[in-house]
């Protein structure tokens, strides 16, 4: 776990996901896999 709190599985996740796809996109698609992130969480992610 790293300083975001998430698991490096959870990041790989949730930046193929933000990167991938636009924010309005992936945000809901975050949510039905199980990862509770809200879209400022997403782009706080993606802008490191």
């Amino acid at each position: 776990m790293d300083q975001s709190g998430w698991l490096p599985e959870a990041l790989d996740f949730l930046l193929d996901m933000g990167t991938q796809l636009p924010p309005g996109v992936a945000q809901p698609l975050c949510h039905k896999a199980g990862f509770q992130v809200s879209r400022a969480e997403l782009d706080r992610l993606l802008s490191t």
